[in-house]
């Protein structure tokens, strides 16, 4: 049986807020502004690596910046899809620093969400939407230095999106298991929440669970296993043509 995502609410939201650096000033993707021209984004030089998006899997052919966002692929509704990461200057400087405070806002994240970014542009270079997927990559690295939630809990960042975007959790409804898929330790979760505000459609949707031949226990060993589950949010926010 699907386990409901929890109501958004400022006491749960505040529970799961990490410290962040208070001289990270980078700008993130919430600065994108949709409805702009490739001219009016923010500077190329404020952020760090830029490349063609691969809905969320790994990033391709890089790029100088926005203005070659002709060189990634349409998708099948037309538009290219840019990578980018946010500027990591002030995280080499941490690093060199031994700055342990500034780890909580190192990173291309969330609220210490490690996220995957990208801006979609039809053929006359304006931004037309925004995705959103959490990264699994940095707990792979096993960076010490990078104080980011664990994949496990990756669900959780449509939570703070609901609240960032204002979003009900009417707008919200859990699906059921598909044949062979199963709760992490008690918990499914498989959350799709839909809604037109203003002229931006969003869809947020997350997912905790275990696929086919995936259980809590190792039966080998009889010890927990690790890594065995899906936990993920995707989010894209589109600008609805008028």
């Amino acid at each position: 049986m699907a386990v409901p995502m929890p109501m958004v609410s400022t006491s749960l939201l505040l529970a799961l807020s990490l410290p962040a650096s208070a001289i990270d000033t980078r700008p993130t993707v919430f600065d994108i502004v949709l409805g702009a021209s490739v001219t009016a984004l923010p500077p190329v030089n404020e952020f760090g690596i830029f490349a063609c998006g691969n809905d969320g899997g790994p990033p391709a052919v890089l790029l100088n910046g926005w203005g070659d966002y002709k060189k990634c692929p349409a998708g099948s509704d037309g538009r290219h899809e840019v990578y980018f990461e946010y500027d990591d200057e002030a995280e080499f400087v941490a690093r060199a620093n031994d700055d342990y405070v500034a780890g909580w806002s190192a990173g291309t994240a969330i609220d210490s969400f490690p996220v995957v970014a990208s801006v979609l542009f039809n053929d006359n270079g304006r931004a037309t939407g925004l995705r959103i997927i959490t990264d699994p990559r940095p707990e792979q690295r096993r960076d010490d230095f990078l104080h980011l939630r664990p994949r496990q809990e990756h669900y959780l960042l449509g939570l703070y999106l609901l609240d960032r975007f204002d979003l009900p959790v009417s707008d919200c409804h859990a699906e059921q298991p598909a044949k062979g898929e199963s709760a992490v330790l008690g918990m499914f979760v498989r959350q799709v929440c839909a809604a037109t505000k203003n002229d931006r459609s969003y869809r947020i949707a997350s997912q905790l669970y275990r696929r086919p031949g995936e259980s809590d226990i190792d039966p080998d060993t009889g010890l927990r296993t690790e890594g065995a589950f899906v936990s993920e949010t995707r989010a894209e926010i589109d600008l609805v043509a008028p």
